[in-house]
């Protein structure tokens, strides 16, 4: 019986062959090889002989005893070290070199006794809590010497977090220190990076104030900064180190949380040490006895570091972890280190690293309660194995392979290749609560590799990454890479954007994603957007298929680059688009075949989808669910004539293209489409189109019951939204803007190659500088456009008023146009045509005329909602002449009901310009 994952309860057991395999560590000791053993126990002491009855004390100490061994030669049959259950506190990482390795036929192994949980901590508990109120304290010796400083506590096995304002939610900056001038050149000046202006009250002067941390969220990325100047009557914040984006690039009002000083200890759970003193305070839990909690704070910075020189050709090889728990790891970083970057990928930060290891694998472990990334496999790391590892509260991500901020690399000699590990049946939940973007598992330059029947789930960004190039390039070493059977699924609503289930990133030939379960993947909504499948930037020569995605916030599959094959998918219920092409040369085309396309609101296909586009599209299923219709949308604005404008087609004008031409619109007739029951019932249309059925079930993990049932008994509260940001008034003069800068001003400045919107000093209505938009030949003809969404009430008054002035060398075509866009498409409301000979227009009407090199003053006012009249009131006239009123003029459509757009939008594909100034609009928001 199938089912659908993330819904149904029960789990079928997979066991494929690769398991067969694995048996042969379980076998009797009576039909393998002698075997070397090693005991190791909390109880024990390393003066001990590691025997059975006289075990160890430590890992360290057993490793000794193998080096011993070898160097004796004694060491040509496997060696076994057993590890009790039971904490064992890590004084120092476990360091191993070339010198720990094992061999083909003689392995070392560490692993755990049989039916027992052996945890190797970094950390310290800490003990001695006296009542104070509300709050618990403690004094912390080492921290009053000034010998440690923690930045993290567990607290009965959960992580307790850091004292922070607010608890909930975001505090918003006032903007930047100053306005970006020009945002491009923002984003190469280090001042631009280093603070901004906050709200009175929001920032103190603490007595801490250098140990005062401030998280900033961005679009994809946080950054962490430490505050290096605080002027309380600027209200002006600078920090020790830079972000990698300046302050208010992607918001004006950018969010923010500050933390780590005692004014913030306000709630149950939280914490706060004060480094001067060694005072640790905390606030309980409900339930927590803090007489009898078990309380840990970390101590170490690294768990286990495997130090291979694969420069020189010195390799560790032929290590096995297994049943080992790793836990209790703090983040550090430098007050001048830039804490930021996609998927914090700049430096190898992990509790687990190694360079050089080969041939090794880490089975039925668990890394937990960690302040960085899990795992991080680097240069010359090849042919590893992590499978059925517990990875969950890590302050990273999961798992990385590859080198660190290596863009577009290909390594030097093979020795230095990073390829050919198996990722596997990896249940990797609850990350990024520290560096927020982190990635469940990233990969970066990196081939041959297999990630394969891993469970991810609550993270705050993307749950597989693979491949770390933006540009085209060909010459990188980033290729044949797997992505199968992974059920990823539920990141943590809308925290970070522009993300993925999975992500891609660059020229990776032989790549495949297959067999993927993918679903309720959200974004924070007011940058920019989500997808299940994201092919990002010159993402090429994938083949996605077989996979099931549904529940998106935003695409089923986002594609750019070239050569990529979308088939025999389900894509269903994605609140924006089935499938978003962004990519808009005419040679990078993709073919999209067999798949079934399912939706209730949004586009089928939307994006640059001009028919040069596609190699193949054809012999898929659309279905338009409930009261929906299949519609499609081209960019270029050149499939139908008729719609010049958008390019919303229906599926008949879509087919009359020569697109789809096989292709159906039916219901697939899904087992339960409500209950996200995806199986196809017999009599389902989808094998007319050539669609073959797979099972889904197979995604996620597999084996006995009590591990593939772990990511069933997570239980989540009911995701609740950040409250929007502050509206900006729409009230600009672009005044103190460089010339040739791009303003920062509320909404979307949609530009392209020849055809650009910035500030200039040619001409302006009042002060010194206006806004110029330049057109020119571009794939969209609606290019250069200015772009407001508006979030007024159902009914309201507009009122817009705007300078304009058409070039006389090179005159322009353009319009003001409102929109309710509230749903898949859009109706036209009060519209404004500006053509290339001074004439204005509304619908075929003639309004007004305006001469060339002549600033004119236009107003539009109306009223919206369902009692409204359909009518609109200009006025228009020579700036500081007379201004013409006329009353009653018609909306574009009647349907036009709520206002929730704004556009300024060039209607040239030529080499033409025009200016405006001094816009204003207000909306009842």
């Amino acid at each position: 019986m199938m089912r659908m994952l993330g819904s149904a309860r029960s789990r079928r057991l997979h066991f494929p062959p690769v398991l067969a395999m694995l048996c042969l560590f379980f076998l009797p000791a009576s039909i393998v090889s002698a075997q070397i053993k090693f005991y190791v126990s909390p109880d024990g002491s390393d003066a001990n002989p590691g025997t059975r009855e006289k075990p160890f004390a430590s890992v360290t100490r057993a490793r000794d005893a193998i080096r011993e061994l070898k160097k004796q030669g004694e060491a040509d049959e496997p060696v076994h070290v057993i590890l009790d259950g039971g904490i064992y506190r890590l004084e120092k990482p476990l360091e191993l070199t070339p010198a720990d390795s094992g061999t083909k036929g003689a392995p070392v192994t560490y692993r755990a006794a049989d039916g027992e949980k052996p945890i190797l901590s970094g950390g310290m508990q800490i003990e001695g809590w006296k009542k104070d109120g509300k709050l618990w304290r403690t004094t912390v010796p080492e921290v009053a010497r000034g010998d440690l400083y923690f930045r993290q506590l567990f607290v009965n096995g959960k992580r307790a977090p850091r004292a922070r304002t607010p608890n909930k939610f975001y505090l918003r900056t006032a903007g930047p220190i100053k306005p970006l001038a020009d945002r491009r050149k923002a984003r190469r000046e280090p001042s631009t990076k280093r603070g901004f202006r906050f709200r009175e009250g929001d920032i103190k002067r603490w007595e801490n104030l250098d140990d005062v941390t401030i998280e900033l969220y961005h679009s994809w990325t946080t950054s962490l900064h430490w505050i290096e100047e605080l002027d309380l009557q600027k209200r002006i914040v600078r920090f020790t180190n830079q972000s990698n984006w300046p302050v208010g690039y992607w918001e004006t009002f950018e969010r923010y949380r500050i933390g780590n000083y005692l004014e913030a200890l306000d709630s149950p759970g939280e914490w706060y040490l004060d480094r001067d003193d060694g005072t640790l305070y905390y606030w309980p839990r409900e339930g927590e006895n803090m007489q009898r909690a078990e309380v840990i704070a970390p101590v170490l910075t690294d768990l286990v570091i495997f130090e291979g020189e694969p420069e020189e050709g010195r390799f560790i090889e032929h290590l096995t972890f297994q049943g080992l728990s790793f836990q209790h790891h703090d983040w550090q970083f430098g007050k001048d280190q830039t804490v930021d970057g996609q998927a914090h990928a700049r430096r190898r930060i992990a509790a687990i690293e190694a360079q050089g290891l080969r041939n090794s694998a880490f089975r039925d472990c668990e890394v937990a309660h960690v302040g960085t990334h899990a795992f991080w496999l680097d240069k010359g790391c090849q042919g590893n194995r992590i499978e059925r590892c517990h990875i969950h509260d890590t302050g990273g991500g999961g798992i990385y392979v590859g080198e660190p901020n290596k863009v577009g690399y290909m390594p030097e000699n093979d020795r230095l290749k990073v390829e050919r590990n198996v990722l596997e049946n990896n249940f990797i939940h609850h990350t990024g609560l520290r560096l927020g973007g982190s990635i469940g598992i990233w990969v970066g330059s990196s081939s041959f590799n297999k990630i394969r029947h891993n469970e991810i789930s609550d993270f705050d960004y993307t749950g597989v990454s693979v491949g770390w190039c933006w540009n085209p390039q060909k010459d990188i070493f980033q290729r044949g890479n797997v992505i199968e059977y992974n059920h990823i699924h539920h990141n943590v609503g809308d925290i970070l954007s522009d993300n993925g289930g999975i992500y891609a990133l660059g020229y990776s030939p032989g790549s495949v994603m297959r067999g993927n379960v993918i679903h309720h993947i959200r974004h924070y909504p007011h940058i920019n957007t989500s997808n299940g499948l994201y092919l990002d930037a010159a993402t090429s020569h994938y083949t996605l298929e077989n996979n099931l995605v549904h529940d998106i916030m935003g695409q089923g599959v986002l594609t750019k680059g070239e050569h990529n094959h979308i088939r025999n998918n389900i894509l269903a219920f994605c609140e924006e688009n089935g499938i978003w092409r962004l990519s808009n040369h005419d040679n990078e085309k993709i073919t999209v075949k067999r798949n079934i396309i399912a939706q209730r609101e949004g586009m089928m296909i939307s994006g640059y989808c001009h028919p040069e586009h596609f190699a193949d599209i054809d012999r898929n299923l659309y279905w338009a669910a409930g009261d929906h219709r299949a519609i499609f949308d081209d960019w270029t604005g050149r499939i139908v004539k008729e719609v010049p404008r958008t390019g919303e087609v229906n599926f008949e004008q879509w087919q009359e293209l020569g697109q789809d031409t096989h292709s159906i619109v039916a219901n697939p007739k899904f087992v339960d489409a409500d209950g996200r029951d995806f199986r196809l019932r017999e009599d389902s249309p989808a094998g007319k189109v050539g669609f073959k059925e797979f099972d889904f079930t197979k995604a996620g993990l597999y084996g006995d019951e009590e591990w593939t049932s772990m990511p069933d008994r997570i239980d989540r509260e009911p995701h609740e939204f950040a409250p929007p940001p502050p509206k900006q008034p729409i009230n600009y003069g672009f005044e103190g803007y460089e010339p040739g800068g791009t303003p920062l001003v509320r909404g979307r400045l949609n530009q392209a190659k020849n055809c650009s919107i910035a500030v200039s000093d040619e001409a302006a209505a009042t002060g010194e500088r206006s806004l110029k938009f330049t057109d020119g030949q571009a794939e969209q003809s609606w290019l250069p456009h200015w772009s407001i969404r508006l979030d007024g009430p159902e009914g309201g008054r507009v009122k817009f008023s705007s300078d304009i002035m058409n070039s006389k060398s090179q005159p322009a075509r353009f319009s003001f146009e409102f929109r309710d866009w509230s749903g898949s498409s859009y109706h036209s409301g009060p519209t404004l045509w500006f053509d290339r000979d001074g004439t204005v227009r509304v619908g075929p009407r003639q309004v007004g005329t305006f001469q060339p090199d002549t600033w004119y003053h236009v107003e539009i006012e109306f009223d919206y909602g369902a009692g409204a009249d359909k009518t609109f009131t200009l006025r228009i006239g020579e700036h500081g002449g007379k201004i013409k009123t006329i009353k009653y003029l018609p909306f574009e459509s009647e349907q036009f009901t709520t206002c929730t757009w704004f556009g300024i939008t060039s209607l040239e594909n030529k080499k033409a310009s025009y200016y405006v100034d001094n816009v204003k609009l207000n909306v009842n928001e």
